[in-house]
């Protein structure tokens, strides 16, 4: 009785094992060097204009470094490594991010989407990026935590709605097996997932081309 006891009550004390301000504190300051780096990068072939070099190479160059610092922004929640840490009643999972570990809370998850990278003559790689109650993101693509994911959305369906909602993008329902795609939409899919990257990369570098001297 006092085994059950102690085992009830540890697991009504499961906590974070990285507790959400310290993940989120580092978060935003990688966050914010990168998009320093990112905006000087792009911004440097402007610059350049404005003493009266001609920018034309460089601008493509430093334009697609741009672009490619887009990429690694959004990449840094991306999970890495095998090492996974689950508490005994499945609630919190902590694993290792490029800004460090973090701890989701997968019974407190409000938004799950995906993004997908395609190259050619590879097949395409489907990421779920979740985020928690606490604003706590996370992203996988592994068949090992997409199905972690999935059972996790599965009981919080079946459980009450929490407080801010569910949202489980259709894009996430495909990637995570639930819900596929209608004909035709996967391939928009694959196209749309650099639109970001793409975007920034002519926003630096139509600018300089237009201005540069010739």
């Amino acid at each position: 009785m006092t085994a059950a006891h102690s085992s009830s009550h540890s697991r009504s004390q499961e906590q974070r094992k990285v507790p959400a301000r310290r993940a989120l504190r580092r978060t935003r300051l990688v966050a914010s060097a990168g998009l320093v780096v990112v905006a000087a990068v792009g911004l440097t072939p402007l610059l350049l204009v404005l003493v009266g070099m001609r920018v034309d190479a460089i601008a493509f160059i430093l334009g697609f470094a741009a672009g490619l610092g887009t990429s690694g922004l959004r990449a840094l929640s991306n999970v890495r490594g095998q090492q996974r840490f689950l508490t005994q009643t499945g609630r919190f999972l902590t694993a290792r991010t490029w800004t460090g570990y973090r701890t989701i809370d997968l019974r407190e998850l409000r938004s799950v989407h995906a993004r997908r990278i395609a190259v050619r003559f590879w097949p395409p790689l489907d990421y779920v990026v979740v985020r928690d109650s606490a604003g706590v993101r996370m992203t996988f693509c592994t068949a090992v935590d997409l199905k972690l994911i999935r059972r996790a959305i599965a009981e919080g369906q079946r459980g009450p709605s929490p407080a801010g909602g569910l949202r489980v993008s259709p894009l996430a329902r495909a990637a995570l097996g639930i819900l596929p795609l209608p004909r035709g939409l996967s391939a928009l899919w694959a196209i749309g997932s650099v639109e970001v990257p793409v975007a920034v990369m002519f926003a630096f570098i139509i600018p300089a081309l237009v201005l540069s001297p010739r």
